[in-house]
């Protein structure tokens, strides 16, 4: 059995949304099974740390929204309450050579919204913060044209040798498209300092650099004080996820697993609203989740038969389903393991063959 005094199990750091939606509570439903499964440490990160919108207001609404599914987790992590672990992260990573300040052609805007390396900029078409209009870079914030400029910004070196590039994950066929950014010759470095003032510093031999928050939060495993940690996330965190694990591999101080799950969308004439599965009751949505996940997939649907099926039993019987999942640990080969615990044991299929079970034991 693994040592789960050595174990912790978390989401990646999850951005509050002043509306919550159902894809928010995908990975934080898989970190609570399997923290139970394992029974080890389980935490919901929540991202706070921002250098443009102040989401603190919205936390309250989205904790109770997770609250909605009957989710229990041993800590709520706030990303912003550990900036000194992860500035040390980012300091270490400075000692050792792996972030040195280099001559960096950019993309910035008036406000500073955009400040995107032009080699990033000119491999996609469009982004989250800007996107092209008549060949012009527009800021999505200002609304202003991105202006090309050149100055020294501190990067951190994702084809350096000095550390070892492998990731472990499941499921192992993603591995194959995360592992895609290292054949890529545009991604070269991975941007840690900004230009505007984004409220946490480093130094470089004497110089100031305003560090980078996606830079920052990436140091994450940084802040958890077991050595071995399993980190839950969308398969649409792919890049992330490949510039967190170099980062952690090159300060060689923990080991990651990653698991990576598939995106839940919505299937086609649902007979309830998706949104608020949580209305029938918190442990048939939770178990409606776990029972839709298609783990050798990487979208799935949250369909009618998986609803229809689980809607026949009462919460007494599906909270016994639950617990019969989580009743056993895993031994030392998580990702075995992990295969026939997703792909088999905890598929609608089979679980619709343990409620018969549980109704004709009760009776």
């Amino acid at each position: 059995m693994i040592d789960v005094e050595d174990f912790v199990i978390s989401s990646l750091p999850i951005k509050p949304r002043k509306k919550p939606i159902l894809g928010m509570v995908i990975s934080p439903v898989v970190v609570e099974l399997l923290g139970k499964k394992l029974k080890i440490e389980k935490n919901l990160a929540i991202n706070l740390l921002h250098s443009y919108d102040d989401l603190s207001f919205l936390l309250d609404d989205n904790i109770d929204y997770f609250g909605k599914y009957g989710l229990d987790f041993d800590n709520i992590v706030l990303d912003n309450d550990h900036t000194d672990k992860l500035l040390d992260g980012i300091e270490k990573l400075i000692f050792g050579g792996f972030i040195k300040p280099i001559e960096t052609e950019m993309y910035r805007c008036d406000c500073g919204f955009v400040d995107v390396p032009v080699m990033v900029a000119n491999g996609y078409s469009d982004g989250k913060i800007y996107h092209l209009e008549d060949g012009k870079i527009i800021c999505n914030n200002c609304g202003g044209v991105c202006q090309k400029y050149s100055e020294k910004s501190l990067v951190f070196d994702l084809k350096s040798k000095e550390f070892s590039h492998d990731i472990h994950l499941f499921p192992q066929f993603e591995k194959k498209d995360v592992m895609t950014f290292d054949q890529n010759d545009k991604i070269n470095f991975h941007l840690v300092s900004k230009a505007r003032d984004t409220g946490y510093q480093v130094s470089y031999l004497g110089d100031k650099y305003n560090v980078d928050i996606d830079a920052l939060w990436m140091n994450f495993p940084q802040i958890y004080d077991q050595n071995k940690q399993i980190y839950v996330a969308s398969n649409h965190q792919l890049y992330a996820i490949y510039v967190m694990n170099l980062i952690n591999n090159a300060l060689g101080e923990k080991e990651i697993f990653y698991i990576l799950n598939p995106y839940l969308g919505k299937g086609d004439n649902l007979r309830i609203d998706t949104e608020k599965i949580y209305e029938k009751s918190p442990i048939y949505a939770k178990v409606a989740i776990i029972s839709s996940l298609r783990w050798r997939k990487k979208d799935c649907n949250l369909d009618n038969s998986v609803l229809r099926a689980l809607s026949k039993y009462d919460d007494d019987i599906l909270k016994a389903l639950y617990d019969e999942m989580t009743i056993d640990g895993l031994n030392s080969n998580l990702e075995q393991e992990l295969n026939q615990f997703f792909n088999y044991d905890i598929t609608i299929q089979n679980n619709m063959k343990t409620l018969k079970r549980l109704v004709k034991s009760r009776l």
